[in-house]
């Protein structure tokens, strides 16, 4: 009976603890954020490159992260004149970053998929992804956002 006591609050500890750091994360990145460089490695036919300079400002809203898809808008992307809205949320811990564009055919609709948080502190935010989220021609590609 004990066993069973301690497996149920070991479990329960675990779960909530998980979604206690992905929300912390989310009140983190909760605010304003520049985007000031995007920069991929390059696979076949596209070459490695970077952009780098202000890549537009990027306004998160914290929610439980863990649970709902949280708003953000997007103003002035890459140079564009446009403002966009994307849903985020974050999970595994407060490790991986997920994106989906409003819509997909937009310039962002490339960075939208699976990052991994390689750093989030109250001024620095910088995504890594194999696949450039869903863009899989770039390669290894990085997002680095500050306040």
């Amino acid at each position: 009976m004990k066993f069973i006591t301690l497996s149920f609050c070991l479990i329960a500890l675990l779960l909530f603890g998980s979604c206690s750091k992905n929300n912390k994360q989310a009140k983190t990145l909760d605010g304003t954020w520049s985007l000031k460089t995007w920069s991929w490695s390059g696979m076949g036919a596209v070459a490695a490159g970077s952009f780098t300079g202000t890549l537009g400002s990027w306004n998160f809203t914290a929610c439980k992260a863990s649970k709902d898809n949280c708003p953000a808008s997007v103003n002035n992307f890459a140079g564009s004149a446009t403002n966009e809205a994307i849903q985020w949320y974050i999970r595994e811990k407060g490790t991986r970053f997920t994106m989906a564009p409003d819509v997909s055919s937009s310039p962002l609709g490339n960075l939208g998929g699976e990052w991994e948080i390689t750093e989030l502190s109250d001024n620095k935010f910088a995504l890594s992804s194999e696949t450039c989220g869903s863009c899989k021609t770039n390669g290894k590609t990085i997002l680095e956002f500050s306040r």
